[in-house]
Protein backbone atom coordinates (compact mmCIF):
# COMPACT_ATOMS: atom_id res chain seq x y z
CA UNK A 1 0.00 0.00 0.00
CA UNK A 2 1.20 3.65 -0.73
CA UNK A 3 1.38 6.24 1.70
CA UNK A 4 -1.19 8.24 0.54
CA UNK A 5 -1.85 11.37 1.25
CA UNK A 6 -5.32 11.90 2.61
CA UNK A 7 -7.86 13.61 4.93
CA UNK A 8 -7.20 14.57 7.59
CA UNK A 9 -4.30 15.83 7.76
CA UNK A 10 -1.44 16.13 10.53
CA UNK A 11 0.16 18.93 11.80
CA UNK A 12 2.24 18.73 15.16
CA UNK A 13 3.27 21.05 17.64
CA UNK A 14 6.38 20.71 19.52
CA UNK A 15 7.82 22.46 22.10
CA UNK A 16 10.85 23.99 22.17
CA UNK A 17 12.12 22.82 25.29
CA UNK A 18 11.46 19.02 23.72
CA UNK A 19 15.43 18.57 23.94
CA UNK A 20 15.55 19.86 27.71
CA UNK A 21 17.52 18.46 29.98
CA UNK A 22 19.30 16.01 27.85
CA UNK A 23 22.67 16.16 29.00
CA UNK A 24 24.56 15.67 25.78
CA UNK A 25 24.29 16.36 21.95
CA UNK A 26 25.15 12.95 20.78
CA UNK A 27 21.21 11.95 22.99
CA UNK A 28 19.38 15.26 22.18
CA UNK A 29 20.64 14.25 18.55
CA UNK A 30 19.29 10.68 18.77
CA UNK A 31 16.10 11.79 20.63
CA UNK A 32 15.41 14.23 17.76
CA UNK A 33 15.97 11.05 15.35
CA UNK A 34 13.25 9.53 16.73
CA UNK A 35 10.51 12.15 16.67
CA UNK A 36 11.35 12.52 13.18
CA UNK A 37 10.91 8.66 12.26
CA UNK A 38 7.70 8.98 13.57
CA UNK A 39 6.67 12.21 12.00
CA UNK A 40 7.24 10.62 8.74
CA UNK A 41 5.66 6.91 9.58
CA UNK A 42 2.32 8.76 10.47
CA UNK A 43 2.72 11.28 7.64
CA UNK A 44 2.69 14.23 9.63
CA UNK A 45 2.44 17.28 7.02
CA UNK A 46 4.36 20.16 9.10
CA UNK A 47 5.42 20.45 12.43
CA UNK A 48 5.77 23.49 14.35
CA UNK A 49 8.50 24.45 17.35
CA UNK A 50 6.69 27.11 19.37
CA UNK A 51 7.99 29.12 22.20
CA UNK A 52 8.06 27.18 25.53
CA UNK A 53 7.54 29.87 28.46
CA UNK A 54 9.44 27.86 30.80
CA UNK A 55 12.33 27.60 28.79
CA UNK A 56 15.66 29.43 29.59
CA UNK A 57 16.99 29.76 26.11
CA UNK A 58 14.20 29.29 23.74
CA UNK A 59 15.67 30.66 20.32
CA UNK A 60 18.64 28.09 20.60
CA UNK A 61 16.94 25.15 21.81
CA UNK A 62 13.72 25.67 18.99
CA UNK A 63 16.89 26.09 16.38
CA UNK A 64 18.79 23.10 17.28
CA UNK A 65 15.44 20.63 17.16
CA UNK A 66 14.39 22.28 13.97
CA UNK A 67 17.91 22.01 12.44
CA UNK A 68 17.84 18.48 13.26
CA UNK A 69 14.66 17.85 11.86
CA UNK A 70 15.06 19.77 8.63
CA UNK A 71 18.56 17.80 8.18
CA UNK A 72 16.55 14.49 8.97
CA UNK A 73 13.97 15.36 6.36
CA UNK A 74 16.18 16.22 3.51
CA UNK A 75 17.08 13.92 1.42
CA UNK A 76 20.79 12.35 1.79
CA UNK A 77 22.00 13.31 -1.93
CA UNK A 78 20.89 17.17 -1.01
CA UNK A 79 22.83 18.04 2.44
CA UNK A 80 25.78 18.67 1.67
CA UNK A 81 24.62 21.58 -0.34
CA UNK A 82 22.21 22.72 2.13
CA UNK A 83 23.46 21.92 5.16
CA UNK A 84 26.89 23.93 5.43
CA UNK A 85 29.51 22.41 8.31
CA UNK A 86 27.51 23.09 11.78
CA UNK A 87 28.62 22.13 14.92
CA UNK A 88 25.09 21.03 15.49
CA UNK A 89 25.38 18.53 13.23
CA UNK A 90 27.97 16.44 14.64
CA UNK A 91 25.98 13.54 15.48
CA UNK A 92 23.82 14.16 12.63
CA UNK A 93 24.96 10.38 11.37
CA UNK A 94 22.74 9.25 13.99
CA UNK A 95 19.59 10.46 12.83
CA UNK A 96 17.68 7.45 11.40
CA UNK A 97 17.02 7.24 7.73
CA UNK A 98 13.40 8.34 6.99
CA UNK A 99 12.83 6.06 3.35
CA UNK A 100 10.06 8.03 2.69
CA UNK A 101 8.71 8.48 -0.86
CA UNK A 102 10.99 11.15 -1.23
CA UNK A 103 14.02 9.87 -0.42
CA UNK A 104 14.78 7.44 -3.29
CA UNK A 105 17.81 4.99 -2.88
CA UNK A 106 20.56 5.69 -5.38
CA UNK A 107 19.68 5.21 -9.18
CA UNK A 108 15.86 4.55 -7.81
CA UNK A 109 13.86 6.09 -10.67
CA UNK A 110 10.88 7.72 -9.21
CA UNK A 111 8.33 10.15 -11.10
CA UNK A 112 9.52 13.23 -8.40
CA UNK A 113 12.57 13.96 -7.14
CA UNK A 114 13.93 16.99 -5.05
CA UNK A 115 16.39 18.62 -5.87
CA UNK A 116 18.20 22.12 -5.49
CA UNK A 117 18.44 24.79 -8.16
CA UNK A 118 22.22 25.03 -9.30
CA UNK A 119 22.68 26.62 -12.10
CA UNK A 120 20.13 29.23 -14.31
CA UNK A 121 20.97 29.28 -18.18
CA UNK A 122 18.62 31.99 -20.06
CA UNK A 123 15.02 30.85 -19.15
CA UNK A 124 15.89 28.14 -17.87
CA UNK A 125 17.26 26.40 -14.75
CA UNK A 126 19.71 23.27 -13.90
CA UNK A 127 18.38 21.35 -11.07
CA UNK A 128 20.54 18.11 -8.82
CA UNK A 129 18.03 15.46 -7.99
CA UNK A 130 20.13 13.24 -7.03
CA UNK A 131 20.54 11.45 -10.35
CA UNK A 132 24.06 11.33 -13.30
CA UNK A 133 22.87 14.46 -15.31
CA UNK A 134 21.51 18.06 -13.66
CA UNK A 135 17.99 18.27 -14.87
CA UNK A 136 16.55 20.97 -17.11
CA UNK A 137 13.70 22.96 -16.19
CA UNK A 138 11.95 25.72 -17.68
CA UNK A 139 11.93 28.88 -15.89
CA UNK A 140 14.50 31.27 -14.19
CA UNK A 141 13.66 32.96 -11.08
CA UNK A 142 14.34 30.79 -8.94
CA UNK A 143 17.81 31.61 -6.62
CA UNK A 144 20.59 29.16 -6.90
CA UNK A 145 20.53 27.32 -3.81
CA UNK A 146 16.66 26.81 -3.58
CA UNK A 147 15.23 23.42 -3.02
CA UNK A 148 12.43 22.31 -5.44
CA UNK A 149 10.38 19.46 -6.29
CA UNK A 150 10.96 17.99 -9.74
CA UNK A 151 8.39 16.24 -11.69
CA UNK A 152 10.77 14.53 -14.10
CA UNK A 153 9.75 13.69 -17.95
CA UNK A 154 9.85 10.65 -20.01
CA UNK A 155 13.26 11.72 -21.31
CA UNK A 156 14.97 11.49 -17.99
CA UNK A 157 16.73 14.63 -18.68
CA UNK A 158 13.94 17.25 -18.18
CA UNK A 159 11.25 17.98 -16.07
CA UNK A 160 9.35 21.12 -14.29
CA UNK A 161 8.97 22.65 -10.83
CA UNK A 162 5.64 21.19 -8.72
CA UNK A 163 3.89 22.14 -5.54
CA UNK A 164 4.59 18.92 -3.09
CA UNK A 165 1.16 19.69 -1.98
CA UNK A 166 -0.18 18.35 -5.40
CA UNK A 167 1.34 14.96 -4.88
CA UNK A 168 -0.84 12.14 -4.26
CA UNK A 169 1.41 10.50 -2.01
CA UNK A 170 3.18 11.61 1.13
CA UNK A 171 6.30 13.55 0.61
CA UNK A 172 7.85 14.61 3.95
CA UNK A 173 7.06 17.13 6.48
CA UNK A 174 7.40 21.03 6.59
CA UNK A 175 9.55 22.32 9.53
CA UNK A 176 8.92 25.94 11.00
CA UNK A 177 9.48 27.94 13.96
CA UNK A 178 7.17 30.41 15.39
CA UNK A 179 8.32 33.06 17.41
CA UNK A 180 4.98 32.65 20.05
CA UNK A 181 3.78 30.42 22.52
CA UNK A 182 1.10 28.19 23.44
CA UNK A 183 -2.01 30.74 23.33
CA UNK A 184 -1.28 32.46 20.01
CA UNK A 185 -0.35 28.86 18.32
CA UNK A 186 -3.61 27.54 19.41
CA UNK A 187 -5.90 30.67 18.35
CA UNK A 188 -4.20 31.06 15.22
CA UNK A 189 -4.74 27.09 14.30
CA UNK A 190 -8.23 27.27 15.64
CA UNK A 191 -9.17 30.27 13.04
CA UNK A 192 -7.89 28.35 10.49
CA UNK A 193 -10.09 25.47 11.53
CA UNK A 194 -8.27 22.68 12.68
CA UNK A 195 -9.15 20.36 15.19
CA UNK A 196 -6.72 20.88 18.34
CA UNK A 197 -5.89 18.20 20.20
CA UNK A 198 -3.44 18.49 23.37
CA UNK A 199 -1.59 15.53 25.06
CA UNK A 200 -1.30 15.46 28.75
CA UNK A 201 -1.37 13.39 31.65
CA UNK A 202 -3.88 15.50 33.75
CA UNK A 203 -6.47 14.85 30.29
CA UNK A 204 -9.22 12.98 29.57
CA UNK A 205 -8.50 9.11 29.37
CA UNK A 206 -8.24 8.17 25.43
CA UNK A 207 -10.12 4.91 26.12
CA UNK A 208 -12.97 7.27 27.76
CA UNK A 209 -13.55 10.00 24.57
CA UNK A 210 -11.96 7.30 21.73
CA UNK A 211 -15.21 6.84 20.02
CA UNK A 212 -16.47 10.60 19.61
CA UNK A 213 -12.90 11.55 18.82
CA UNK A 214 -13.00 8.98 16.16
CA UNK A 215 -16.65 10.53 14.62
CA UNK A 216 -14.62 13.86 15.20
CA UNK A 217 -11.54 12.09 12.61
CA UNK A 218 -14.08 11.88 10.14
CA UNK A 219 -15.44 15.44 9.97
CA UNK A 220 -12.36 17.36 9.90
CA UNK A 221 -10.33 18.02 7.32
CA UNK A 222 -7.02 18.95 9.79
CA UNK A 223 -5.78 18.02 12.80
CA UNK A 224 -3.01 20.14 15.03
CA UNK A 225 -1.90 17.63 17.79
CA UNK A 226 0.15 19.76 20.53
CA UNK A 227 2.70 17.75 22.69
CA UNK A 228 4.97 19.19 26.00
CA UNK A 229 8.16 18.27 27.37
CA UNK A 230 9.28 16.16 30.12
CA UNK A 231 10.57 19.44 31.65
CA UNK A 232 7.31 21.60 30.93
CA UNK A 233 3.77 19.46 30.68
CA UNK A 234 1.60 22.03 28.62
CA UNK A 235 -0.81 22.50 31.78
CA UNK A 236 2.56 24.11 33.35
CA UNK A 237 2.99 26.38 30.17
CA UNK A 238 -0.81 27.47 30.19
CA UNK A 239 -0.90 28.26 33.35
CA UNK A 240 2.79 30.36 32.85
CA UNK A 241 0.50 32.59 30.08
CA UNK A 242 -2.64 32.81 31.97
CA UNK A 243 -4.70 30.70 29.66
CA UNK A 244 -7.00 27.85 30.26
CA UNK A 245 -5.91 25.00 28.06
CA UNK A 246 -9.27 22.93 28.27
CA UNK A 247 -10.84 26.12 26.55
CA UNK A 248 -8.63 26.83 23.79
CA UNK A 249 -8.33 22.72 22.51
CA UNK A 250 -10.99 20.92 21.66
CA UNK A 251 -9.96 18.06 23.45
CA UNK A 252 -7.02 17.48 25.94
CA UNK A 253 -6.24 13.89 26.18
CA UNK A 254 -4.22 11.31 28.03
CA UNK A 255 -3.37 8.76 25.38
CA UNK A 256 -1.02 6.87 28.13
CA UNK A 257 -3.95 5.57 30.90
CA UNK A 258 -2.13 3.99 34.15
CA UNK A 259 1.28 4.58 32.57
CA UNK A 260 3.51 2.27 34.22
CA UNK A 261 6.56 5.33 33.62
CA UNK A 262 6.63 8.07 36.15
CA UNK A 263 7.22 9.87 33.27
CA UNK A 264 7.18 9.41 29.40
CA UNK A 265 9.68 10.64 27.18
CA UNK A 266 8.86 13.45 24.60
CA UNK A 267 9.83 10.99 21.60
CA UNK A 268 7.59 8.09 23.68
CA UNK A 269 4.41 10.60 23.45
CA UNK A 270 4.66 11.34 19.92
CA UNK A 271 5.11 7.95 18.41
CA UNK A 272 2.07 6.57 21.14
CA UNK A 273 -0.13 9.65 20.64
CA UNK A 274 -0.15 8.92 16.28
CA UNK A 275 0.18 5.20 16.45
CA UNK A 276 -3.05 5.60 17.97
CA UNK A 277 -4.52 8.32 16.46
CA UNK A 278 -3.52 6.70 12.52
CA UNK A 279 -5.51 3.68 14.20
CA UNK A 280 -8.74 5.97 14.75
CA UNK A 281 -8.53 7.63 11.63
CA UNK A 282 -9.00 4.38 10.00
CA UNK A 283 -11.25 2.02 12.19
CA UNK A 284 -14.21 1.49 10.83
Amino acid sequence: MKPIRDKPYFSVALPSSLLEGIPTLRERTFRAGIVGRALAIFRVEEVIIFRDPLNANPSFSSSLLATLLNYQETPQYLRKMLFPKDPRLRYAGLLPPLRTPHHPLKGEITQYREGVIVRREGDRALVDVGLDEYIRVKGAHWNVGTRVTVKLFKDGRSGKVVNKNGISIYWGFKVKEVNYGLKELMLNFKNKGYLILATSKYGSLINKVYEVLKERLKECERILLVFGSAKSGLYDMARAEGIDLNSLSDYVINFVPRQGCKTIRSEEAVVVALSILNFLKYIK
